[in-house]
């Protein structure tokens, strides 16, 4: 590979769940306190002390009051995170699973579920998930980042197919133009790796690290 990388991050943003059981739904819910144990959950996760955050979360969802609205859910994002950094990938996926079964189609629980499957070599389900999340959101800027998240997984044939159903818009993004030539980079097709990198510098031709990796790609067509 060139000069020119991407760094991958394979790792689940903070954003995180809902794992509901009755007991969690139990008590009549205080809102300020609530947030404080959001807040405290949110430091540890800062400070990589997710069995801790975890417990700060449920604690949290303890407070809903019976309720599930946007808040409770921002709160189980947060909670699917901690349980992912805990290596039970499981256990945050019956977490999102949840929110979904509550709230109906969730496109930021489908695109936590999509980075899970990636990152856990299930690519079916990732592109899948990934799929459904943006198709919910219609958000350009999501397309982009699950593109990326796909690429970064090593998952580049779900890539090649997730980007054939993305609209114009988020094609057309810088950031998916540069992630083309890391693409063929990855799969060892230099030819098109040099093909998308010369249509990258049509659209930026002041880019200097392009400039270089489009002189390395000259040699190994």
């Amino acid at each position: 590979m060139g000069k020119y990388k991407k760094k991958g991050k394979k790792y689940i943003t903070v954003v995180a769940s809902l794992a509901l059981a009755a007991g969690i739904l139990a008590g009549c819910g205080n809102v300020k306190q609530q947030n404080a144990y959001k807040q405290k959950g949110i430091a540890a996760m800062e400070d990589e002390d997710y069995a801790r955050a975890l417990g700060y979360f449920n604690k949290a969802l303890r407070e809903s009051g019976g309720k599930i609205t946007a808040r409770e859910a921002d709160i189980c994002y947060y909670k699917a995170t901690a349980q992912y950094r805990l290596n039970k990938p499981g256990a945050a996926l019956a977490t999102l699973d949840s929110i979904e079964e509550y709230r109906g189609d969730d496109a930021n629980a489908a695109f936590l579920k999509g980075m899970i499957y990636a990152d856990t070599g299930k690519e079916e389900k990732a592109f899948s998930s990934l799929k459904s999340a943006c198709q919910a959101s219609k958000n350009h800027e999501m397309y982009e980042k699950a593109y990326v998240y796909l690429i970064a997984a090593d998952l580049c044939d779900q890539a090649e197919k997730f980007y054939q159903i993305m609209p114009g818009e988020a094609r057309a993004s810088e950031n998916v133009l540069r992630q083309r030539v890391l693409l063929y980079e990855k799969k060892a097709d230099y030819k098109a790796a040099y093909s998308a990198a010369k249509k990258f510098l049509k659209q930026y031709p002041g880019d200097e690290d392009m400039q270089d990796e489009v002189e390395f790609l000259k040699s190994r067509r």
